[in-house]
């Protein structure tokens, strides 16, 4: 897990991952390289503007 800007960055092997997974998509089972703890909008657009590069 990552601290990137105060906002906590999730890799699969983290724990939390699957907590923070839990109820993102209910229909069919995800399995993303990243999942970002959002807490407010600021930090939904700082993941969307995250390069897919980057190494956060």
């Amino acid at each position: 897990m990552d601290f990137t800007a105060q906002r906590l960055v999730f890799r699969p092997d983290d724990a939390g991952y699957a907590e923070e997974l839990a109820g993102m998509q209910t229909g069919f089972a995800t399995r993303p390289d990243l999942v970002v703890g959002a807490t407010g909008p600021e930090d939904v657009v700082a993941a969307v503007c995250m390069p897919a590069s980057s190494s956060a």
